[in-house]
């Protein structure tokens, strides 16, 4: 029988099994990045991005299940510890890591199949409307990746490093310790390794570390979800508040809410004829800022969107248009869905699982062709999984290195080649250029020096302009284009120091964060051209172009339709966190912004663009109007989508 050992002889025990584990995990990463899809598609783009990552993320998450263990070790440094005792702690740890890797493994399929993790929501969605069995084998058999290939790597690598670890633990009985100084170097670079190479500190790191997390952090981050079944305390009065809001939001009488069990369901009591005739471009521009456009601005001197600004002779511009702010996620899933985004979290990432009725969907149904450019890497924060459900095509064009001449170069190659089929489409454009920190493409179309941020934001805003040119150019003397609907948008606005109480890079919700460009231009566009001071959001987008295209059908839609006349009541509220709020709004007289530094809900006049004086003294009603609203509305929004309420699932 083998003498007790100390925790020193013990330490090096749990390391190595701990080292057997991320091979065992590197290897399931392995197989995750560079194998196909199910359906023969890359996993990601630009593996390489994401792979190193998902490495050093899985060891941090390893090291986190071991690291008790590995301190009771350290406590024990030079004294036995009973047999029975280092037993069940190796024990302990060996099936610790076996399950993180089979958790890992059954997160990485799902991500492959579904493009979405395996979280507690998704899974208790999936259990009632998910695929039979007999489905589930059949898509397993016929994998792109490798025919059962995902059931055996579920079953090898596991057992593999249990029997290694076992192995390995009975091997060292009798062998002699070496100095301690090997441990500590050993738990020291396994930190070292792990941790600052998570991407804690680099710009965006956020959405790759949602990304590459193992399984049970995954679990550990997201708790909320499980409570995801809880409705407000005052869930019918919010359905009520929330139809109400929308109904005073338009004129438009010819819907009814139709779905009590998902309140945001509108069903339409007029028919109408889809106008296949007719196609749709959607140009989302990266960082427009409504401060930064020459005709929603005309103070801040010499027009840098001298091009933008003579669209407006051939189309709507909506001059008090609001965004949701940074990221530009929110913006993607609320032009595409007209739903406002979640109070906390990333609709894109986090709510990859929900029901949601999306414009470009609809019109794929309908007999529209759906294509997708952009410039930015698509699965960065989650898109990738939303463009396979809307677009039959989708091109991330890698080479541009977020040029937007060249994006737009292409893109524009690929829509006049099928325009020319006579079918018709909805192509979406994303532009990227315009970022932060607002780097120069063409000095040569420079408007300034850029010795400053705001001047340099001025100058790739002149940029992308310039590549607008070129892009209507190029299409205008196509024979669709002149039965084609044209929406430029602002993807969100850009705190530059513009408000004393919100230094520069701070989320907040004034106009500099917030107000973007929103144009409709075409030949059919029915509204008399101009600026119009109507409120106006993102949301309004999907309503819009689908009353343009006669697509006319059950929607849980939260914008409208800027062809129908808007309410005179119509109050635009937002909300985004719920520690440190951010809530903006406006109605016909009015703009609102909660100040970041008291939490206290500001006041402005329609007309003070830039929002220098607060009149909330002179008219408290109407800020308990949008603190109110700010508050309910995002209650009830944040329950709808956490529980899938939002829009029927496919199989009901």
């Amino acid at each position: 029988m083998s003498r007790p050992r100390g925790g020193a002889h013990h330490f090096r025990s749990s390391v190595e099994v701990f080292a057997l584990a991320l091979v065992g995990g590197w290897a399931l990463r392995t197989a995750l990045y560079f194998r196909p899809t199910p359906y023969g598609g890359p996993y990601v783009v630009d593996p390489v991005k994401y792979y190193f990552h998902a490495l050093l993320y899985g060891a941090w998450g390893s090291l986190l299940l071991v690291a008790p263990i590995l301190l009771v070790w350290l406590v024990f440094w030079k004294r036995n510890v009973a047999r029975c005792l280092a037993g069940c702690l190796h024990g302990g740890s060996i099936a610790l890591l076996a399950a993180a890797l089979i958790g890992d493994h059954f997160d990485h399929e799902t991500q492959r199949f579904m493009g979405v993790h395996a979280t507690p929501s998704f899974i208790a969605t999936y259990r009632h409307v998910g695929a039979s069995r007999d489905t589930v084998v059949d898509a397993i058999a016929s994998d792109a990746g490798g025919a059962w290939l995902s059931l055996l790597l579920w079953l090898i690598i596991p057992s593999v490093f249990v029997g290694a670890s076992v192995w390995r633990l009975r091997r060292r009985r009798d062998r002699a310790d070496p100095s301690w100084r090997w441990y500590w170097a050993a738990g020291g670079l396994a930190v070292a390794l792990a941790v600052p190479a998570v991407a804690f500190a680099s710009p965006g790191g956020k959405f790759r570390i949602r990304r590459v997390e193992p399984y049970a952090l995954r679990l550990w981050r997201e708790p909320w979800q499980l409570d995801a079944a809880r409705p407000p305390e005052q869930m019918d009065e919010l359905v009520e508040l929330s139809r109400a809001h929308w109904a005073r939001a338009t004129e438009d009488r010819s819907w009814d809410f139709s779905e009590p069990d998902y309140p945001y369901v509108r069903t339409p009591s007029v028919p109408a004829a889809s106008r296949l005739d007719r196609n749709v471009i959607l140009i989302q521009l990266e960082t427009f800022r409504g401060l930064d456009v020459g005709h929603l601005n005309p103070e801040r001197g010499p027009s840098a969107t001298p091009y933008l600004d003579q669209l407006v002779a051939s189309g709507t511009s909506y001059a008090r248009a609001l965004s949701f702010g940074p990221p530009t996620v929110n913006a993607f899933i609320g032009v595409h869905c007209s739903i406002p985004p979640h109070t906390d979290v990333n609709i894109s990432v986090q709510l990859a699982h929900i029901s949601l009725r999306c414009l470009p969907q609809t019109l794929r149904e309908r007999g529209w062709h759906t294509l997708f450019f952009t410039g930015n890497d698509p699965d960065w924060d989650g898109e990738r999984v939303w463009l396979t459900r809307w677009y039959d095509e989708d091109h991330f064009c890698a080479e541009a290195a977020e040029d937007d001449r060249v994006t737009f170069q292409k893109a524009a190659d690929r829509i006049i080649e099928f325009g020319r089929t006579g079918e018709p489409f909805l192509a979406t454009l994303v532009s990227a250029t315009n970022h932060a920190p607002f780097r120069s493409r063409d000095p040569s179309l420079d408007v300034n020096q850029g010795a400053s941020a705001s001047e340099r934001i001025l100058n790739t805003v002149h940029y992308t302009d310039a590549v607008l040119r070129d892009l209507f150019e190029r299409l205008r003397h196509e024979p669709w284009f002149s039965h084609t609907l044209v929406v430029l948008y602002g993807d969100h606005g850009w705190n530059l120091g513009e408000h004393p109480n919100s230094p520069a890079g701070q989320r907040n919700g004034y106009v500099e964060s917030v107000w973007v460009p929103l144009l409709f231009v075409g030949e059919e566009w029915p509204k008399v051209p101009g600026l119009s001071s109507t409120p106006a959001s993102l949301l309004d987008v999907a309503p819009t172009v689908a009353d343009w295209l006669g697509v006319v059908e059950a929607n849980p839609w939260r914008g409208v339709s800027l062809l129908e006349p808007v309410g005179t009541e119509r109050t635009i509220v937002v909300r985004r966190g719920s520690s440190n709020v951010i809530a903006f709004g406006a109605d016909a007289q009015f703009s609102y912004a909660r100040n970041p530094d008291s939490g206290e809900g500001e006041l402005f006049l329609a007309s003070d663009a830039h929002q220098r004086n607060d009149v909330g003294e002179s008219h408290p009603e109407v800020v308990r109007r949008f603190n109110e609203l700010s508050d309910g509305l995002p209650e009830l929004h944040d329950y709808l989508l956490q529980s899938n309420r939002i829009w029927m699932p496919a199989t009901r």
